[in-house]
């Protein structure tokens, strides 16, 4: 008697649970929620292209020194998809923020700005020309993705993106390059800041004038410091671990401050940041 008892509770306890489960919602894919974002690191462009937590924004820089004779260069910035690729083309939507951009009117085209079909990748695609007063000065273009009919946007620490170009010595963007720049020029708080938010065209010459450091993505010289797939082959400036040991870095900045002071002395007006949240002002070596 009480084995059939069991196994009329075992078939109600089945029944019930076969009801449960053909009354639950089965959670189905729905292109609704498809979005976009900006990247922390192109994969086609590795040494131009980082990611600040700080400013929450993907950077990248271009010098028309790489095509010294070019009048303008097409430039993808790259964004990807959350969600499944669509069968057709899918606009990507965004503004120029006015108050992150130095870019006058006429030194940039935006040409497009979509993810192919079939593709979880697309980009902003923009022509920037040269000019002459690139030599000088820094342009910037700060991108922020918006919501669209066909795109939502993705998480909010990855919607902006900020391209600047000149055509002096192109700012790097690996972290641990970006310290060693932080470690010799005065900006921000920390001495070994990987924000590059300080960083300026002209305070990258005042480094190479003073060290005359241009040969540090030459791998057979400096295989340990720089030269790889994983840290750029950036020529300026060395990862900071090739200074901060024994502390070379201090002897550096001293190098540097005695270079800024006799700019002043040769010039008559001291050296200024071209660029950067601290354009405008004196460029300042380090003091230990």
């Amino acid at each position: 008697m009480k084995t059939n008892q069991y196994k009329l509770l075992l078939l109600g306890m089945l029944a019930a649970g076969i009801t449960a489960c053909g009354d639950a919602e089965i959670m189905t894919y729905d292109a609704q929620y498809d979005a976009v974002r900006f990247t922390g690191v192109s994969p086609q462009d590795t040494l131009r292209t980082t990611y600040s937590t700080n400013n929450q924004c993907s950077f990248i820089s271009y010098s028309f020194i790489e095509n010294a004779f070019a009048e303008s260069i097409d430039y993808d910035i790259p964004v990807f998809l959350i969600g499944k690729p669509a069968a057709t083309d899918r606009t990507v939507a965004y503004r120029i923020d006015p108050e992150k951009t130095t870019a006058p009117e006429g030194s940039y085209d935006i040409l497009s700005a979509s993810i192919p079909a079939g593709k979880s990748m697309g980009a902003i695609k923009v022509r920037l020309h040269n000019a002459e007063e690139l030599s000088s000065t820094t342009y910037t273009l700060r991108f922020q993705l918006q919501e669209s009919e066909e795109l939502r946007l993705g998480p909010s620490p990855y919607l902006n993106s900020e391209l600047s170009w000149n055509n002096s010595i192109p700012a790097p963007t690996n972290s641990n390059i970006i310290r060693s720049y932080n470690l010799l020029i005065a900006g921000q708080a920390s001495n070994v800041s990987t924000s590059p938010s300080c960083i300026s065209s002209n305070a990258l010459k005042a480094i190479y004038a003073a060290t005359g450091w241009d040969d540090w993505d030459d791998p057979t010289k400096h295989t340990i410091h720089n030269g790889s797939d994983t840290y750029g082959y950036y020529k300026y400036l060395p990862r900071y671990t090739a200074i901060y040991n024994g502390d070379a870095y201090k002897a550096y900045a001293k190098v540097i401050a005695d270079y800024l002071e006799q700019y002043k002395t040769e010039h008559g007006e001291e050296l200024l940041h071209d660029s950067g949240s601290l354009q405008g002002e004196p460029v300042t070596a380090r003091t230990y």
